[in-house]
């Protein structure tokens, strides 16, 4: 998300390994290269071609822009990426540029955008995440129909169903 420091290609390549648990070795066995080589990936020494890293990403089980940056990652899907990885672009572009600062605070509330693209998760994240994009799709078009007046109405309306018990996460 805009605002977050970034962070380096050697990073994320070392952190995708270590959430997928897997050792230098075993990552360097999958992609038959040399333990020494996810060792210069990781510490920054070589940068992998992309070819490399779309190896490593599905050695990983994730997809290969969690290893590009915002622009080749926006290029790739809007080529390549699966109709989910469009739909994230999509509301992560529109919830950059949304004047309405309800659609942002649900974005919060969720601890930013839900990105299944950008790192390793299990199946049951993946489905909660599906879940919350069709929710915040539908908040979005239905917010997208109302002026200033109406979607300060929605935030009080939201901010009050957040005191039901029947309706707060357990």
């Amino acid at each position: 998300m805009k605002g977050e420091p970034k962070m380096k290609l050697s990073t994320k390549i070392k952190l995708g390994r270590e959430r997928a648990g897997m050792t230098q070795s075993e990552l360097a066995r999958k992609l038959n290269v040399t333990p020494q080589a996810i060792s210069q990936y990781e510490r920054g020494v070589k940068v992998p071609k992309f070819e490399t890293r779309k190896k490593i990403a599905d050695a990983l089980n994730i997809s290969v822009c969690y290893f590009l940056d915002d622009e080749s990652k926006k290029d790739y899907i809007e080529k390549f990426g699966t109709p989910e990885e469009r739909q994230n672009l999509a509301l992560e572009e529109s919830s950059n540029n949304c004047p309405s600062p309800l659609f942002q605070g649900i974005f919060k509330a969720y601890g930013g955008l839900p990105n299944s693209i950008s790192s390793p998760k299990s199946e049951s994240e993946l489905k909660e995440i599906d879940e919350m994009n069709s929710n915040l799709m539908q908040i979005k078009e239905s917010l997208s129909e109302l002026n200033k007046k109406g979607c300060a109405e929605a935030i009080k309306r939201v901010r009050e169903l957040t005191l039901i018990p029947e309706y707060k996460k357990e």
